[in-house]
Order: C-alpha cells, then sequence, then structure tokens
C-alpha cells in the first residue's frame, strides 16, 4: 500500500528537504497523486518529488480534483492510524470519473514461455492498459505463461492456433476494470486473428488483433479476401476500430505489390495505417497499427527490436474520454420469487384478513395495514444489498439519428445484394460519418433542440400588453 504519513506531508512547507521543491508543487501534493512509500526518506523523499515534478505540473493545470486510478480496486484501501492515503491521478468531476486515453501495446513476443516475468514488467513499466501478443505459443487458456505475464488486476483474452498450438497464438492483456466481450469473426485460414470490444462508462473501442506467419513470404490472394470480409464485419462496430498486430507485408516498400494490393484494401474501406521505420531485426515495418481515417491518436512509439523479441514493441495512445459512473449500493426485494398463493393466504389469515374494530380511527388502520404488509414482506421478500450502476440516459437520440440509422442500414442491405466495391466504399463512409454525428449529439444534446425551442417561442409568442 502508497502510503505517507501526516507529518511527512506537512514537513514540505518546512526546510527539511534539499532541494527544496518549488511552492506549486507542495501544493499541489495534496491534490495530486504525487506519493512515495513510507519506508522511503530523506533523500528518495527528494528524488520521488524531482522525478514527478513535471508531470504534477501538467495534470494541476487540468483539474485539481482526483482519486484513486483504474488499476487499484473498486473498494478502498484500509486506512492506516496516522497516515494520509494518496493515489494516481485520475481527473473527476460530480458525475463520475473521467479519463482521456487508452494506452496499448503490440508485440510479437516470439514464445510467451520464456519471457512472462520481462511482459509483466514491461505492462507495468509502460502503464499499458491493453497489451497485446502475436506468437504467443500457447497451448490453452490455463496456460501458466499466460497467468505469470498478467500484472495483478488484468485478465486474459486469448486465442490458440488451432493447427498446431505450439506455435503462433494471439492473446490480449487488458485492465480487469473494462468490460470484455469477444467479437466473432468469420473463419480464416491465411491469418490467425482475434477480436475484443472493452466498454466502460458507456464509451467502447474494439480491438482486431491479427497475426500472419512470416513463413508465408508472399501473401496468397486468399488473404486479402479474407481479411476484407473481416473488416466487414468491424464496419458497424460502434465506436472507434484499431487493428494491429504482425501483418508481415513490407508495406515501407511502396513498389511491393504485396504493399500495394494490401494498401488497396485499407483505403476502400477508408483505413489509414500509423506505424512508421522498422518493426523487425531484419528490417521492414512489418508490425501494424491501423485505424480508420476519422479516428486520429498520438503517433505510434516503436522500440529498438531485440528488447523483448526480435520485433518491435509499439505503444500508442488511444482517444478514450468517458465517465466512468460509480455504482450505487441499493436494498431490493425479490418479489418474483414470491409464491402468491401462500402470500394471499398469509394476508387473509392475519389483521387484514378479519373485519376491523368499529372504534379503530383511520390512523390505527393505516398502523396496522403497514405493520402487516411490511411483516409480510419481511417474511416471503426479505430485504437485501445489491449494487447497480448509474446508466446515463440519452436524450440526445432523436428524429434526426434515427434517419441516419436507417440509411446506413440501407446502404448496408445494398452491398450485401451487390457486392460492389463503390457501394461497399459508400456504407462504409455513412458508417462512420453516423459515428461522427452521434457523438456529436451525444457531447452537444441540447444545443439544437435549445435553438429550435427558442425559435418558436419567438415565432408564436405574443405580447400580453397590447
Amino acid at each position: 500500500m502508497i502510503t505517507f504519513t501526516r507529518d511527512q506531508l506537512q514537513s514540505l512547507n518546512r526546510d527539511q528537504l534539499q532541494p527544496r521543491p518549488r511552492r506549486v508543487v507542495r501544493r499541489s501534493i495534496f491534490a495530486l497523486g504525487l506519493r512515495r512509500p513510507r519506508r522511503q526518506t530523506g533523500q528518495s523523499s527528494a528524488r520521488t518529488l524531482r522525478h514527478h515534478e513535471s508531470r504534477s505540473l501538467d495534470i494541476a493545470v487540468a483539474d485539481s480534483h482526483f482519486i484513486g486510478s483504474r488499476t487499484e480496486s473498486r473498494d478502498p484501501p484500509p486506512m492506516v492510524p496516522g497516515s494520509v492515503h494518496v493515489n494516481k491521478p485520475n481527473v473527476n468531476n460530480q458525475h463520475g470519473l473521467l479519463h482521456d486515453a487508452l494506452n496499448v501495446g503490440w508485440l510479437n513476443t516470439q514464445s510467451l514461455r520464456n519471457k512472462p516475468t520481462a511482459i509483466c514488467e514491461t505492462i507495468d513499466d509502460r502503464h499499458l492498459d491493453v497489451f497485446v501478443m502475436t506468437e504467443t505459443w500457447h497451448r490453452s487458456s490455463d496456460d501458466v505463461c499466460l497467468r505469470l505475464a498478467a500484472p495483478p488486476d488484468y485478465s486474459v483474452v486469448e486465442a490458440v492456433r488451432k493447427s498446431n498450438p505450439d506455435y503462433g497464438g494471439i492473446a490480449v492483456i487488458y485492465r480487469s476494470c473494462y468490460r470484455c466481450v469477444r467479437v466473432a469473426l468469420p473463419v480464416t485460414m491465411t491469418f490467425e486473428a482475434l477480436c475484443i470490444r472493452l466498454t466502460d462508462g458507456g464509451e467502447s473501442v474494439t480491438l482486431l488483433s491479427i497475426y500472419r506467419p512470416g513463413s508465408c513470404s508472399k501473401p496468397p490472394v486468399e488473404f486479402y479476401t479474407e481479411l476484407t470480409v473481416v473488416l466487414e464485419t468491424l464496419v458497424h462496430q460502434f465506436g472507434p476500430v484499431v487493428v494491429g498486430g504482425d501483418i508481415n507485408i513490407h508495406v515501407e516498400k511502396p513498389d511491393d505489390d504485396d504493399a500495394v494490393r494490401f494498401a488497396e484494401v485499407l483505403q476502400s474501406f477508408n483505413m489509414v495505417q500509423h506505424v512508421n521505420g522498422p518493426t523487425q531485426k531484419k528490417g521492414g515495418t512489418l508490425d501494424l497499427v491501423i485505424t480508420f481515417s476519422d479516428y486520429m491518436i498520438v503517433s505510434p512509439k516503436v522500440d529498438p527490436p531485440g528488447m523483448l523479441s526480435d520485433h518491435s514493441l509499439v505503444t500508442a495512445t488511444l482517444p478514450f474520454r468517458h465517465h466512468a459512473y460509480p455504482p450505487t449500493n441499493r436494498r431490493v426485494r425479490s418479489w418474483r420469487t414470491v409464491d402468491m398463493s401462500s402470500f394471499q393466504d398469509a394476508v387473509r389469515d392475519g389483521p387484514l384478513g378479519r373485519p376491523p374494530s368499529p372504534s379503530a380511527t383511520s390512523s390505527e388502520l393505516f398502523d396496522i395495514y403497514n405493520a402487516e404488509l411490511r411483516r409480510l414482506a419481511d417474511q416471503f421478500a426479505p430485504e437485501h444489498w445489491v449494487r447497480s450502476r448509474i446508466r446515463p440516459l440519452s436524450p440526445w437520440f432523436d428524429s434526426d439519428c434515427r434517419a441516419i440509422r436507417r440509411n446506413c442500414r440501407r446502404l448496408e442491405r445494398t452491398y450485401r445484394r451487390t457486392k460492389n466495391d463503390d457501394d461497399r466504399v459508400a456504407w462504409t463512409k455513412a458508417v462512420r460519418q453516423k459515428h461522427i454525428d452521434f457523438n456529436t449529439k451525444k457531447n452537444n444534446p441540447y444545443s439544437e433542440r435549445k435553438w429550435h425551442t427558442s425559435e418558436a417561442l419567438a415565432i408564436n409568442s405574443e405580447d400580453p400588453w397590447p
């Protein structure tokens, strides 16, 4: 547990630390997740302050209220007498947590069996929310290397190569705070694929992980056909779609036939590739990160190959701004489990089944009614606590949104019928534009409605004082 005592915090206002941190740092220590282990003292404390100084100042401008990060448990940590708990900084507001980014890493591990500790340390050191691994060589979902590679509070979803489990394989390690749903894909024979959708607080991102074996130096014609079919299934996914993995196509060669054909497939779906530079020891941009053109990400960082495997670790920061509404506790009764015949017999045999006393007042009759029904409710459906998450409403979904959705479905039916490339491009652009329009409506749901309301009031209003 990361803590420091109240006296140690107050010592920041005195000249006990050399060099003394600037005043803005000392003021931010109580609002930010600037922290150090309690066992550290003296110079280590000063080193910690200097290490986090730049990061603290950047975050302090955004907001002065911070709460625990997603890596921590949902339950609050136990308090230690005489100490103050400070967690990692994350912005929050009155409605819930507010996270700005999703840190994702891709790596061809070339066997996970001999490097689970290194993978676990890399995830922790790089603060990755999601880590995609290809060529893991794991045999099953219970493989011990998967468990050792996942840090605490992380989960794993994987896909074993069915033809030869000792080679290939894909695994995705993600923070357990996200809700993960596996997206069904068509069967592919020329490459391995694993698609998941991560959701948190009503926002989601779809991650498609691909591994095409490098033993097949030249992709067969079937590869492009199967890739096209897989990408078609992702067009109608709501939210951003990110494709990543080891494709084993030299996209850095503009005159390469396979690179040209691969680029044509991406262009037909209005997708762009973001990785630049070699990602393998022998050279070549083989590990790719692909998104739709309307989803702009920070340029991926490519580590030198040879650090973890003969491929480079590729990391990227994805925009993932959303509210995570905190759960609430409620006391409820399970009325559906009540035996109605037994309940009716109990009411009939109790005070409510007999004629009331003629001298009883209305207040006394109400008290008898209330007390008896509560007793029966506690007997047949006792109260118990449940945890529920507050779900935001969708007042922004209006008639315009319905018309946009109908148009996208119409274009989809047209393409499914004709299988024409132009119809596919039209459908793809319409769906991506739908997501943009929906996002605009969602972020500013009342502006247009207010304008129409004010216009109607101006037209229909009459002067009450002629």
